[in-house]
């Protein structure tokens, strides 16, 4: 039987560089737990927008597979004294895989002889494997700059502020910063609030119905598609910067795309200059003639309520 894993990590807003690099390190290292966990599966997705992280594990085993193996340890010589008593050496070996000193057998490998360990391990349910597993996963990400907040000790990019952890319709009780995962997620923070999953399959559906585009693809596609319309609308070009385009994609979780302006005298001003300044600080998309002349107009992204975007404009 294969199953459906949802794990979703809520923050405060998380910034742009960091967010892309967390979302390929979190796909990483789910693969590699998964792999070494013994927890087969067919896909593994990973998604981030400035609210969230999210894995999505699909054809999730449900059980370990068996563990049946064999494992060297020190040479004999090692392992034992001229007495034949077992040294720390063997006792430590022994101990580490979980078996009695007196179960260690000996084999000759490579012209050696070694004590040997065999284990045998009944798979366990992947209900049980999966705490521990997606806890040490979340603290594993690896931050350029993490804080600490309130009384607590865990290291993060931003606050924690919320977990998610579905098995198919089950609630894997996931803790980490002081919470425990349930099935509560937030929506954007303007446009909707508090969503409840029923079921892991649904998590892009839950985050839909919350104005939230979880997959950067999805949001660079639609921030794209409007960029080219509003240009179009003006009969002019749009100048998109890949930098700055990829940047504005991880700023927001639901965009919508306005026209603004500035006052034409800034246009007796070096373009460059002009240019520099929307795209690097404003993050805004400069617009220019179809013969490259550039315009006092700009195209803006935001991430607040798509009616009221013309009073954002205005500010």
């Amino acid at each position: 039987m294969s199953r459906t894993l949802l794990f979703e990590i809520g923050v405060e807003e998380i910034p742009s560089a960091p967010l892309y690099n967390a979302v390929t390190q979190l796909k990483t290292r789910a693969m590699a737990a998964l792999e070494s966990a013994r927890l087969g599966y067919d896909t593994v997705e990973t998604y981030g927008s400035p609210r969230r992280l999210a894995l999505v594990v699909t054809g999730l085993a449900d059980r370990q597979e068996d563990l049946s193996l064999t494992v060297k340890g020190p040479a004999v010589k090692a392992a034992f004294d001229a007495d034949g008593n077992p040294t720390k050496a063997a006792e430590g070996f022994a101990r580490s895989r979980g078996i009695a000193v007196e179960d260690l057998k000996r084999g000759e490998i490579d012209g050696g002889e070694y004590v040997l360990a065999h284990v045998e391990e009944t798979g366990r349910a992947a209900i049980e494997v999966l705490p521990e597993l997606l806890a040490t996963l979340a603290g594993a990400i690896d931050w350029p700059k993490a804080q600490r907040w309130g009384s607590g000790t865990t290291r993060f990019i931003r606050p924690v502020r919320w977990l998610v952890a579905l098995l198919d319709g089950d609630i894997v009780p996931v803790r980490f910063a002081g919470l425990e995962a349930g099935r509560t997620t937030m929506g954007h923070r303007f446009l909707s609030g508090p969503i409840e999953i029923a079921h892991a399959s649904e998590y892009h559906d839950a985050m839909c119905r919350g104005h939230v585009l979880v997959d950067a693809e999805e949001r660079a596609e639609s921030i794209r598609h409007q960029i080219d319309e509003a240009a179009a609308s003006l009969n002019a070009r749009a100048v998109v910067p890949e930098k700055t385009f990829a940047e504005v994609v991880n700023l927001v979780e639901f965009p919508t795309v306005g026209i603004g302006r500035f006052d034409e005298r800034f246009l007796r001003v070096p373009r460059e200059i002009v240019e520099e300044a929307m795209e690097s600080h404003q993050r805004y998309f400069p617009l220019e003639t179809t013969d490259g002349q550039l315009l006092d107009r700009f195209i803006v992204v935001h991430n607040g309520d798509p009616a009221r975007t013309e009073t954002i404009i205005t500010g």
